[in-house]
């Protein structure tokens, strides 16, 4: 990619910054190495799943990328790649190639490759692989992961946060504050902020000033509730 002097500079300079990962939705290190993945993963994460059902890939199958323990290539990639060819050039697969061609060293995902592909998989599968990928590969100081239990997320990379429509829930509330030794009106008064901070955010998508109103209509909005019987 041709980048000029100054595009260069910004290039750089911005590659230098440290970063704090916002919203994922990782286990911690003990348990991702547990699962022993050998490559079918890779085509479960980043929504690709998505993209390869709608172009025909069998959903039964599809839950199955996940599973833990070894599976040889064959066994998964002759199903994968008639429905891969159809989806490379998407947003979320082109994730998946570039992790390929910087971390696998390799240009593509093919027949080519794959083999090869999971092979590095596999050997990555030992302790560190958080600091390895996160930390030192893509200078992620810290990864805000949303869960339903914060304390159990005891990575040194990784802090657990709630979901916002869990602390909306009075129980939720009740026991974030409680893990937190909050008192039982403290809890009560971070639920009812998170539910205004999320009606809030509905109105000004209804309005236009954020992204569609598709996206908040889940919100139970008077505003959204309004726009629907119309």
């Amino acid at each position: 990619m041709h980048l000029s002097t100054t595009a260069r500079e910004l290039y750089e300079e911005i590659a230098r910054l440290e970063i704090v990962d916002g919203h994922e939705h990782l286990p911690t290190e003990r348990a991702y190495l547990a699962q022993e993945y050998s490559g079918p993963n890779l085509f479960a994460g980043g929504y690709i799943q998505h993209d390869l059902r709608s172009a025909g890939l069998d959903p039964a199958f599809v839950a199955t990328l996940r599973d833990p323990g070894y599976r040889p290539v064959e066994d998964w990639w002759p199903k994968i790649r008639p429905y891969w060819e159809h989806v490379k050039h998407t947003s979320y697969a082109r994730a998946l190639r570039v992790t390929a061609r910087d971390v696998f060293g390799v240009d593509d995902v093919s027949d080519a490759t794959i083999g090869s592909i999971a092979e590095q998989v596999r050997a990555d599968n030992t302790p560190g692989i958080y600091a390895r990928n996160l930390r030192e590969r893509c200078r992620i100081e810290r990864v805000l992961c949303i869960s339903d239990d914060p304390a159990g997320l005891d990575d040194e990379t990784l802090r657990g946060v709630y979901p916002i429509t869990w602390i909306e829930q009075r129980d939720g509330a009740r026991c974030c504050g409680q893990s937190r030794g909050r008192t039982p009106r403290r809890c009560e008064r971070w639920r009812t902020r998170a539910r205004r901070s999320r009606k809030r955010c509905a109105k000004r998508c209804a309005r236009g000033r954020w992204g569609s109103r598709s996206a908040w209509r889940i919100s139970g909005s008077r505003t959204t509730r309004r726009r629907r019987r119309r």
